[in-house]
Order: C-alpha cells, then sequence, then structure tokens
C-alpha cells in the first residue's frame, strides 16, 4: 500500500546533518539537550532547557573554576550543568585538565571531562581500570563508565589501547573496540571493530571499519544483533536482495528476531534540477513477516542552491 508524501524542510535536514556519530562507550543513552545539531555523544545531555550564559571573566562557581569567554549551564534548580575548566584541578578525586568542557551530574559529581592524565578507577567487580589521559564518562556515584584504555585489559576480549572502552554498572565489559579477531555468532570481526556487549556478555552490535558479511549481507557502519546473533539492524555495504526486495547499497534494514525484514529505508529516487539543485526521494517501507508491504512513504528532499560548477564536472 501507498502512504503519504512528507516534504522535509532542508534546514532540519541539514541541521540532522551536523549530528556527528561517536560511539560513546557509556551503558545508558545520555539524556538529550535540545539544540540543533546537538549530539549525545559528544555534547551536553541533559534534560533541559537550561540557562546559558557566557562568562566575561574566569569565574568560581561552586567548587569549580569556570573559564572566561566561554558559556556555563544551570539546569532549572540552579545548578551547575557544564562549564569549561579556567584550569586543571583535582574535583571528586578526579585529575581534571585546564580547558576541559566538563559535563556535572544533579548531584554535583562529574559526568563527563577530560582527565589530565592517566589514572586508575576500581569497577564494582574490583577489576582495576587503567585510563589515559582524556575523555572519561562516569556516573553520579563516580563509578567509571567509559575512558580510553591506558593499558591493555585482563581477560579474553583484547581491546585496543587509547581507544575507548566502556563498562556495565556491575563491571562488565560493556564495549570495547577490537586488537584482534573475535569470532561471536557466528561471525568473525576484525581488528578495529568497536564491539557492544550486553549485560551477560553477549554481543549485541557495533561499528564496523570497514564492510564486513554479518548474517549473509555485507554491511557498514554501525550494526545490531540479536542475541542469538541475528542482525537486528544494519546498513548495506552494496546492492542486495532480501526477502524478494532489491535494495540499494546504503540502504537501511531492521530485521525481526524471527529473521524477516521488518523495515527499511533507502534512498528511491535522485536527481537534479534545472540549474542544478539536487534532489532526493527517501523511502521509509514496512513489511509482514512474508515480505509484502505494509506502508510505503516518500519524503522529498531538495537543496535550495545550485551544485558548484566543480561538483557538475564530477558528476557519474
Amino acid at each position: 500500500m501507498r502512504g503519504k508524501l512528507t516534504i522535509v524542510p532542508f534546514r532540519r535536514l541539514l541541521a540532522a546533518a551536523c549530528v556527528v556519530y561517536a560511539a560513546l562507550a557509556g551503558t545508558r543513552r545520555a539524556r538529550a539537550e535540545q539544540t540543533a545539531g546537538a549530539s549525545c555523544q559528544t555534547l551536553p545531555c541533559f534534560d533541559g532547557p537550561f540557562d546559558r550564559r557566557k562568562l566575561k571573566q574566569d569565574e568560581i562557581i561552586g567548587r569549580v573554576v569556570c573559564k572566561a569567554g566561554t558559556d556555563v549551564g544551570f539546569d532549572p534548580q540552579r545548578r551547575l550543568a557544564f562549564c569549561t575548566t579556567g584550569w586543571a584541578m583535582v574535583l571528586d578525586g578526579v585529575p581534571v585538565a585546564a580547558d576541559a568542557y566538563t559535563l556535572f551530574h544533579p548531584n554535583g559529581r562529574v559526568y563527563q571531562t577530560t582527565l589530565a592524565k592517566p589514572r586508575e578507577f576500581t569497577l564494582a567487580n574490583g577489576r582495576t581500570i587503567s585510563c589515559a589521559a582524556g575523555h572519561v564518562v562516569l556516573s553520579d556515584d563516580g563509578r567509571l563508565e567509559a575512558c580510553a584504555l591506558a593499558a591493555q585489559l585482563k581477560g579474553d576480549v583484547r581491546a585496543r589501547v587509547k581507544a575507548n572502552v566502556a563498562f556495565h554498572p556491575d563491571g562488565r565489559l560493556a564495549g570495547a573496540t577490537l586488537d584482534r579477531p573475535l569470532t561471536a555468532g557466528g561471525t568473525t570481526f576484525a581488528p578495529e571493530t568497536h564491539i557492544r556487549w550486553d549485560t551477560a556478555g553477549v554481543v549485541v552490535g557495533g561499528m564496523l571499519p570497514e564492510a564486513a558479511t554479518v548474517g549473509g549481507l555485507r554491511i557498514v557502519m554501525e550494526f545490531r544483533l540479536y542475541s542469538d546473533g541475528k542482525l537486528r539492524e544494519a546498513e548495506l555495504a552494496e546492492p542486495a536482495r532480501v526477502q524478494g526486495h532489491d535494495f540499494p547499497r546504503d540502504a537501511h534494514l531492521q530485521f525481526r528476531a524471527d529473521g524477516s525484514l521488518e523495515r527499511a529505508r533507502y534512498v528511491e529516487k535522485k536527481g537534479f534540477m534545472i540549474h542544478g539543485e539536487e534532489w532526493r526521494h527517501t523511502a521509509t517501507v514496512t513489511y509482514d513477516r512474508s515480505g509484502a508491504e505494509t506502508s510505503h512513504d516518500v519524503e522529498h528532499w531538495q537543496s535550495q542552491i545550485s551544485e558548484p560548477e566543480f561538483m557538475k564536472r564530477w558528476r557519474p
């Protein structure tokens, strides 16, 4: 069946395009600050609204020296939510670097910041983790959630040193970048793949450094798996025929636990207007378990600017 044609404003798409993917090695999805282009993996991610202002000079806010010329934010209860440190300092026993963009939990403890130097953290299961100087994520009770490794982990998984690693509240590994191949759910993942594990230690997804075959499909970028290793969500690295339907490269597919195709999103048509403005139709299609379409909606996007001359020369 055919659905409605939705016209998507160019500016909204442009703002969405500014969202940079970063796999925050945390075990919970950060809360979103509703600002255009904000990414919860890299920017302030709290429930708003915030009272944000720019400092004219260094200012001591509670126990934190915040830097002149940078923004500070307060939640509705007037608690400090984020600021850039004016100089290096120790907060909650953590050596925070100077000029470190730092987020705070509602209870005042450090949430995300930049370590001024390597530091060891002890997890809930007694395991000691060496974190390198750089980005660190902490829970509201000071527990390590994510950091860049300073030394190799002990155990079956060989994680890449200096890459991000994450842990569940009980201390189990939640995410890491592989330093050697790992076989799980019938698939062998290459080094540099970022893998995510659930609380039972089962691989449930990750980010591929290059195209790989998973579940019989060549896929790229981020993927999700069911606990039995079947594909749950993926982006195609090359055209593929799935359950009687042909999909182009870059199509985003979602599957049910029984392996049947549930949803697909892909560019159906694209081209250029007479004056060079690019346009495309993106289809979102749903399917029943037999593979029959149950809905087919199309979003139309069109650029408001003409294609530059140098791009026209390289157009296929």
